[in-house]
């Protein structure tokens, strides 16, 4: 799922958009008048706000170059070395097309490019001119803080752990204001391990809505995965993304990947929404002592798991999460 700078901040068009536009982007946090129109009433809505910033806050090359990386999204290697070059043709220094870079890597959260970022860094480093306007780095003991977090999350996607709760902790030492990031990727890097000790019961036997008896190892068999979906009837969430969860079965069903409903309460409330809604797919209700939201840790809904023929967890998250499309790639799958 691509989204662009836009997107993002209209996920949070109250309030609390400051804080999104801040860490947005810099011009936004810079300009008092718009904090202003947005804390004074005059900015309530997602059209005036577009109307606003297209009129009097035209994007920075930097911030350019971030919305369209941000559109062209981190799996399409091609695409994204093409805005790259254009950018630098446009007239973008080395300096500010890294800093970018990095900005969008933190904030998308991709799987790869960190290796080369970290090696552009080092080059660029000793050379970096700070009285450029700038994203990320503004005084020179900002480089060695980043060097270290880079570092910490090329360790943190193989999965060494020495080196990564290492550089982690200078990274914070070095700089304090990554400790929401870096608590992210720690609370992130548990939980996958966690998660790959876990063995999976695919026998214990579930009911579905209409009393019929199975396992998730019956429904697994002869799939490339099987993707849970937790819902409960009150959830108001799990009710909204119904119609997208159809869509996922009918999508991903061809291409080998069954997708089942794991409802958390009783047959009688399953039944009601499977007919009411028409869901055609294993609709399936959770025992009593909910052994798999225990294990999977589900401790809030909507949740989906992504489990393989291997009986591993290729993702556990929200259903809106981009890490499910990714996970669902990487098994030659696509929504």
């Amino acid at each position: 799922m691509n989204t662009s700078i836009s997107d993002l901040i209209k996920k949070t068009i109250t309030p609390a958009f400051a804080a999104c536009a801040l860490f947005i982007s810099p011009s936004f946090a810079e300009n008092e008048v718009v904090f202003d129109k947005i804390y004074g009433g005059e900015i309530d809505n997602v059209e005036e706000f577009d109307q606003f910033v297209d009129k009097e806050m035209p994007l920075s090359a930097q911030e350019s170059l971030l919305e369209n990386l941000i559109a062209v999204g981190p799996d399409n290697a091609e695409k994204y070395q093409e805005t790259i070059k254009q950018a630098r043709e446009s007239g973008m220094s080395a300096q500010e097309v890294l800093e970018t870079e990095i900005y969008y890597h933190l904030i998308v959260g991709g799987k790869s490019g960190y290796k080369e970022i970290l090696e552009q860094l080092n080059d660029l480093g000793p050379k970096w001119d700070f009285t450029q306007e700038s994203l990320l780095f503004r005084e020179p003991s900002d480089i060695p803080a980043m060097r270290y977090l880079l570092k910490a999350r090329i360790a943190f996607l193989n999965n060494d752990e020495k080196a990564f709760e290492k550089n982690a902790k200078n990274a914070f030492w070095a700089e304090p204001d990554h400790a929401h990031l870096l608590g992210e990727w720690i609370q992130e890097y548990r939980f996958k391990k966690a998660m790959n000790r876990a063995m999976i019961p695919m026998d214990v036997e579930l009911s579905d809505s209409q009393g019929n008896a199975t396992t998730l190892g019956q429904l697994l068999k002869g799939q490339k995965a099987i993707l849970i979906d937790f819902w409960a009837s009150w959830c108001s969430p799990c009710m909204a993304l119904m119609p997208s969860l159809s869509h996922k079965a009918e999508i991903l069903a061809p291409q080998g990947v069954i997708v089942v409903g794991m409802n958390t309460e009783t047959v009688q409330k399953a039944e009601v929404v499977r007919k009411k809604l028409d869901m055609r797919m294993p609709w399936l209700v959770e025992p009593a002592d909910h052994v798999y939201s225990k294990l999977f840790k589900v401790n809030s809904i909507p949740r989906m798991v992504l489990i393989d023929k291997n009986e591993e967890i290729l993702f556990n998250g929200h259903p809106m999460d981009d890490k499910l499309n990714a996970a669902l790639q990487e098994l030659g799958v696509r929504l």
